[in-house]
């Protein structure tokens, strides 16, 4: 609203709050909506929004635009159920190279789910550990998928998919099924990957499917020559022939020295087979298997990833903490916010299922450096160290179904820097200054043919020169006045 009265800077800032508001939206598209996306769905009570210009479906308004680059793939089946819906693609989200074809050919088809690297492939998930990359000049990670598991379902040559069922800001919901694309949320004869960010565990539900993993290498060989598995802390010889019935299963993978823990119903009978690895139900399954990652130097072979532990490393405490909570998992996130003083707090809530026949318990989550300084520290599990390393760090485990992050802010500065202008700086300032003192709009934009995207950035621009003129001392000069009258009519 404008001010009905007061001093020449109350309306200057006024008149550059309202010209900055199309490149602050610009500049921070993903946080403006997201924050409106988590208040809508935790508090719709209080939350309210703008009308929205049109209600019609984009495909009306705006015409398709087909890829032509040598190469480029169109998005494929993954975003057929949002297409049917008009609803617009999640371009920006992190999960969206698992979209963008039906079955990715390229390298580059991955999304790091945190801990995971993840990419479909062939009717399966696919499964990496990825590991921090650094030279003199850069810091990146890296991964392998062979060196890791595919999780799918023995149909998985007759399932469509993948099919991205659900999203939100943490998670996306992928599903593989028999017949349609737009398949209901309690189908039958496929299964679904609710892939939740920074959950240390991999969760497929299956609907009348019959659970499949396996890997690209060969479990390991004892010192008698044959291959075994843990079943809730028994051997049992992997031959392709033995079944096997558990809650637990402990599988160590010989080429890349993991050792990977499979957590079951009771109910299911397994066979395996030890090269290349498979572990198999023997029957379809209405319900819920769990991987994860236990250990990632079993035995000290692998030397890139047991640096100072040539002898491999004890994960036991990390496997008691897995074993804990494996039966209740994530299966999306609400995120919603509040700003208290100076204080921004940010809460995480999971929505969460069980496994059939295993107890309710609070939900084990990892969070990184940049996390911990943020949570309260009641959250934090304990010492257990957890095998995972990347880009971002070292992660550590948290137990409970919500976080909550507080994030300290700055007061509120207005439009002036939050240092004073260094003395040695302000020659030159004013300087650059004077030289946009007679900035402009076009002359088409100034009657109204340009487009909305490029004036919005120039009325943003001639805005940002009257809050730089003003913090300088210059807002008395003629050329001020000039350029907020200026400003004043190109808004209008």
């Amino acid at each position: 609203e404008r001010p009905a009265s007061g001093s020449r800077r109350s309306v200057l800032m006024w008149l550059v709050l309202i010209a900055m508001q199309p490149i602050l939206a610009l500049s921070s598209e993903g946080m403006w909506n997201t924050a409106f996306s988590w208040c809508s769905e935790a508090q719709t009570t209080r939350c309210s929004h703008r009308q929205p210009l049109s209600t019609a479906p984009a495909s009306n308004i705006f015409p398709t635009v087909h890829r032509r680059a040598p190469g480029a793939v169109p998005p494929g089946t993954a975003f057929a159920r949002l297409q049917g819906q008009h609803l617009p693609l999640p371009t920006s989200a992190w999960w969206e190279n698992l979209a963008l074809a039906a079955d990715q050919p390229y390298s580059d088809a991955d999304a790091f789910q945190m801990p995971y690297v993840v990419s479909t492939h062939g009717g399966a998930l696919r499964v990496a550990q990825p590991f921090p990359v650094t030279t003199t000049s850069m810091a990146g990670q890296s991964f392998s998928f062979e060196a890791g598991l595919h999780i799918g379902a023995r149909e998985s040559h007759k399932l469509t998919g993948p099919v991205v069922e659900a999203s939100d800001e943490l998670s996306v919901t992928l599903g593989w099924w028999q017949s349609d694309l737009a398949k209901e949320a309690h189908s039958s004869g496929g299964f679904r990957v609710p892939l939740v960010r920074g959950s240390p565990y991999i969760t497929a539900e299956y609907s009348g499917a019959t659970p499949l993993v396996q890997a690209q290498h060969a479990l390991r060989v004892d010192s008698g020559g044959s291959s075994k598995i843990v079943v809730d802390g028994k051997s049992h010889p992997c031959d392709g022939h033995h079944k096997v019935r558990g809650l637990i299963l402990s599988l160590d993978l010989q080429h890349s020295d993991t050792t990977w823990l499979l957590f079951s119903p009771s109910t299911v009978e397994w066979t395996c087979r030890p090269a290349p690895f498979s572990i198999t139900a023997t029957t379809p399954l209405h319900g819920s298997i769990r991987m994860a990652l236990a250990n990632n130097c079993t035995t000290g072979a692998e030397t890139w990833q047991c640096e100072g532990a040539p002898q491999g490393r004890d994960a036991s405490a990390y496997m008691a903490l897995l074993n804990k909570h494996a039966g209740s998992y994530p299966t999306r996130v609400v995120v919603d916010f509040a700003v208290e003083g100076d204080v921004g707090a940010v809460r995480w809530l999971w929505e969460s299922k069980t496994i059939t026949g295993w107890p309710t318990q609070p939900l084990l989550q990892l969070a990184w450096p940049l996390h911990m300084p943020l949570l309260r520290p009641s959250v934090v599990a304990g010492a257990a160290p957890t095998p995972f390393s990347d880009v971002r760090g070292v992660p550590v485990a948290l137990v409970g179904n919500s976080w909550e992050l507080r994030y300290r802010l700055f007061p509120d500065a207005g439009l002036h820097a939050p240092r004073p202008i260094a003395d040695s700086f302000r020659r030159d300032l004013l300087k650059a200054l004077q030289g946009d003192q007679s900035f402009d709009l076009p002359l088409g934009y100034r009657l109204g043919v340009g487009d909305t995207y490029l004036s919005s950035r120039m009325l943003a621009r001639l805005a940002r020169l009257l809050a730089i003129a003003d913090e300088l001392g210059e807002s008395g000069k003629a050329y001020f006045e000039d350029m907020l009258h200026r400003l004043e009519k190109r808004l209008e």
